[in-house]
């Protein structure tokens, strides 16, 4: 497996779970460390801790995010909100820092993600993957209920949660990556367009 590259580093203010499931970003602390953009992870290092985020997890960058904005730190005058899943839940991290730095680091970003995009386009689904997808986006978990519902044995199953997972689509639990989730996305879209 192929080392990660830094692509980009500097000083920032951050909170890493600004939004998500049972959490209120009013109660989240600002913290100011360093952040570290590579080839494969966001990571978000201060003397305490360390955390990162798979860019493959990210599904939204520059979202307007309103109460963000209400709490710059004074040395601070632009902030970039980055949107992402872990573990299938959807979460919110907020980088605060000058304007300058803060728009090379979202270009930076933004670059590395639309050749994941581009690469990821270039792993095409087959037929059973977008079912797949589509269940498991609409809340379908047990390998049972999936197995059953798209007439495959359990190896079946497996098989394609395994293609799924090297294809970036599935994390190593088996659950959506932010990939995964657009994937789905796109194919309800297709049902959809094609019903009409």
């Amino acid at each position: 497996m192929p080392k990660e590259k830094v692509l980009a580093k500097g000083k920032f203010y951050f909170i890493t779970r600004a939004s998500g499931p049972h959490v209120r970003y009013t109660d989240k602390e600002i913290i100011q460390g360093v952040v570290v953009l590579t080839t494969e992870r966001i990571w978000f290092i201060h003397p305490e801790d360390r955390f990162s985020i798979r860019l493959r997890d990210v599904t939204m960058i520059n979202r307007n995010g309103q109460r963000v904005y209400q709490r710059v730190p004074p040395d601070a005058s632009k902030c970039l909100v980055i949107d992402y899943t872990r573990g299938g839940e959807p979460y919110s991290a907020v980088i605060y820092g000058s304007s300058n730095a803060v728009n090379a680091l979202k270009e930076f970003l933004r670059q590395v993600l639309e050749k994941k995009v581009e690469l990821r386009e270039s792993l095409c689904l087959e037929g059973d993957e977008k079912r797949l997808l589509m269940l498991m986006y609409h809340g379908i978990k047990e390998w049972k209920d999936l197995a059953f519902l798209l007439k495959l044995s359990e190896d079946g199953l497996m098989k394609l949660l395994r293609s799924l997972v090297l294809k970036g689509y599935l994390d190593d639990i088996y659950s959506l990556t932010g990939e995964g989730a657009k994937a789905a996305v796109e194919v309800i879209g297709e049902v959809r367009g094609s019903e009409h």
